[in-house]
């Protein structure tokens, strides 16, 4: 009986093989994605949009609220009819927006609103980021570019040194040529008279060897002149020296005033060229020569009128950087 029963399940119960199952696995995973899908999502502008017609509808209410209130006695039946079909029509229209509102809704809404400001928060805290990295890369930059026009700067100015350095030692060269002959001059003559004194001793000595007599007076009267000769040569030595000591720190000097002179600016130079014009035109006044009369007008007019006399029409004004004269050291 129970082999009966056993062979009767069997025959309602069709036997799945591993195909037909995996067939239906993968369908009730489709079914489960699809319905995935096909979950309705809160989007936030749709909410908005909502919301605002809704407060748009309630203002619309009250409006209508007030203007029954006050002109109760007024409408007639036909228009407060009208008016409260109005009113009905909005407030289903509240009633119908307000029925998907509920707590789970509000609940999942402001959870969706926590998420979009953690993530606007995330972004601006990315985007405050990559500025900080674009301006930090932007400042690595210039700091970059300024070491480098440094570093250019510093070796262009190394070869100028280098280059003014070559051309004061030629020209300090051509201009201390002169001095240096009369150092070599100098120099041949205090060796010829030492040459001269040995010479004289050797002879001395040689005469003394074979007995021969030496006029020790005239001996010592041609060392004193010789001395006498090498000392005012050796004056003249001393004077060459400190010639060209005094020459040297001149061109340096110099050539020092000629490089700051050309690290000044065209403007610098005009200020400081005008100043000197007025500083001997007219002293050192801190007030403008042509305002300051200093109490005697008489005076100043006639001051004024001999200048004058010097206006000619066919004359041309001074030259921009006008050099002026040295004093005469006489």
């Amino acid at each position: 009986m129970q082999q009966n029963q056993y062979t009767h399940n069997q025959q309602h119960c069709p036997v799945l093989d591993d195909g037909a199952y995996i067939r239906g696995w993968e369908k009730e995973i489709e079914n489960r994605n699809v319905n995935k899908r096909s979950k309705p999502s809160i989007k936030i502008s749709e909410v908005r949009s909502q919301m605002c017609r809704i407060v748009k509808i309630v203002e619309e209410l009250k409006e209508a609220e007030l203007y029954l209130s006050q002109n109760i006695d007024i409408l007639s039946e036909e228009e407060w009819n009208k008016k409260m079909q109005d009113v009905h029509r909005n407030r289903s229209l509240v009633d119908g927006a307000m029925v998907g509102i509920s707590d789970n809704f509000l609940e999942k809404f402001k959870g969706i609103l926590a998420k979009r400001a953690t993530k606007r928060i995330r972004l601006k805290r990315l985007r405050l980021e990559r500025k900080k990295e674009k301006s930090e890369r932007l400042q690595q930059r210039e700091e970059l570019s300024r070491k480098i026009d440094e570093n250019l700067q510093k070796m262009k100015d190394d070869i100028e040194k280098a280059k003014q350095e070559e051309e004061d030692k030629i020209q300090t060269d051509i201009i201390l040529r002169e001095v240096h002959h009369k150092k070599a001059d100098a120099k041949k003559c205090i060796m010829k008279l030492e040459g001269l004194m040995k010479l004289r001793k050797a002879r001395q000595n040689t005469a003394k060897g074979r007995g021969q007599t030496v006029n020790e007076v005239e001996a010592a009267k041609f060392n004193e002149s010789i001395e006498q000769l090498k000392m005012l040569w050796m004056k003249k030595l001393a004077l060459y020296e400190q010639e060209e000591n005094e020459m040297r720190q001149k061109l340096r000097d110099d050539s020092k005033n000629q490089h700051d002179a050309d690290k000044k600016t065209p403007k610098q130079d005009i200020v400081q060229n005008l100043e000197k014009w007025k500083k001997h035109l007219f002293g050192d006044f801190k007030i403008l020569p042509q305002a300051d009369f200093r109490g005697d007008l008489t005076k100043f007019v006639a001051i004024r009128a001999q200048w004058d006399q010097y206006i000619s029409k066919e004359g041309t004004p001074l030259p921009v950087g006008w050099v002026i004269p040295l004093n005469p050291k006489s």
